[in-house]
């Protein structure tokens, strides 16, 4: 390859330009860009920013139409979780608030039927207090009033008074507390004068007391009750084991304004008066007339009668014979269990079994001891 200085020694020294003297131009200025240069830096320069929009566009849309619409479904579905949210809170805060008012409401009702029952007991404690009060006084008057010498003599007289009430109130009126509390009274005397002389009358003042403690209850007034129930209730069972009557069915249609069954209902009726029907659900057996059962269910409630007398009376054999006569009755009488016969034959069965009073004991120790006491004291008091 040749270069632009051989080409210029080629070409001799005719062609050698001519440069004129002075000073040289500035190059920056002479030297320019060619204009297709230019051009070209231009449409690639609007070419990025058109890319660049286009970018920014893309990315503007895409957002609009696929992230945004999901961003504000999220934001929606966060609000209603919230707002639920919210509306579960006020709810479980309202029912809260009912229930803590409810509470207290229970609460200041038992509290006020607490502090009434507790008012009650302490007006019958308080007059308790009052009425033993009272009576110490006496007592404490009446020792006064006596010789201090006496004062033995006094207690172990005052004991066997106390004991032998207290075989009447067990034997005669057939109250075993008020004995109960006559025998207490009794040992207390003794106990005050804590001589060990009187140990083997203590010892069977307690062993009477530990006797009537042991006694059960008496169900005198509970079997006289239940026995009441039970006749209210036999009064309203049908015995007759009888179809209901057309009467009623014509009473309960007598709005009706069909002739047809008017004339049916007058026929049945009349049916009813000439003719009787009867059903058994147990193998056939001969039917009782209805004055029969009638007299069967007037003999059941006056036995009824006589054993709630006898309950109350705590007549115990008595008691139980009326009980048999009545479920001989009612077993006679037949047993259809829907209308309420067999419920009263089982009660009556086991009223039957009830013991009305307790076997009360045939003696008690501590008079025989009490008496001797006083015997003894009488005896020292004649000489």
């Amino acid at each position: 390859m040749t270069t632009d200085a051989e080409k210029n020694k080629d070409k001799g020294p005719q062609d050698k330009p001519v440069t004129p003297k002075g000073p040289k131009p500035n190059t920056a200025s002479v030297e320019k860009a060619p204009p297709k240069q230019q051009r070209r830096d231009s449409y690639l320069g609007w070419l990025l920013l058109i890319i660049v929009i286009a970018l920014v566009s893309a990315l503007g849309w895409y957002g609009y139409r696929y992230w945004l619409p999901n961003y504000q479904m999220q934001t929606a579905t966060l609000e209603a979780r919230q707002q639920h949210l919210e509306n579960q809170i006020e709810s479980f805060q309202e029912q809260l608030d009912k229930q803590q008012e409810q509470t207290r409401q229970h609460i200041r009702q038992q509290l006020d039927q607490f502090s009434g029952v507790l008012s009650s007991h302490l007006q019958e404690q308080k007059q308790r207090i009052n009425d033993y009060q009272q009576a110490v006084q006496s007592v404490q008057a009446e020792l006064a009033a006596l010789d201090i010498s006496q004062e033995t003599d006094w207690r172990i007289l005052e004991a066997r008074n106390m004991t032998d009430r207290a075989a009447v109130k067990l034997w005669i009126d057939q109250d075993p507390k008020a004995a109960l509390e006559l025998l207490k009274l009794a040992e207390s005397h003794l106990a005050a004068l804590d001589n060990p002389a009187h140990q083997s009358a203590r010892q069977a003042l307690a062993d009477d007391i530990m006797l009537l403690r042991s006694l059960p209850e008496p169900k005198q007034y509970d079997a006289a009750m239940q026995l009441n129930s039970l006749y209210a209730q036999l009064q309203d069972a049908n015995w007759y084991q009888r179809r209901a009557s057309r009467d009623s069915s014509a009473e309960s249609g007598a709005t009706t304004t069909n002739w047809w069954e008017r004339l049916k209902q007058r026929a049945g009726t009349l049916t009813d008066q000439l003719v009787r029907v009867q059903y058994r659900d147990k193998p056939v057996q001969p039917m009782l007339s209805d004055s029969y059962i009638e007299l069967i269910q007037q003999r059941t409630f006056l036995q009824l009668q006589l054993a709630q007398q006898a309950a109350l009376t705590g007549r115990q054999p008595l008691y139980e014979a009326t009980i048999d006569t009545a479920l001989n009755l009612l077993e006679e009488a037949g047993d259809p269990e829907h209308k309420g016969l067999q419920f009263a034959h089982e009660e009556l069965t086991k009223l039957r079994g009830l013991t009305l009073q307790p076997d009360y004991p045939e003696e008690l120790k501590s008079p025989a001891f009490l008496n001797r006491l006083a015997n003894q004291i009488t005896a020292g008091a004649a000489e």
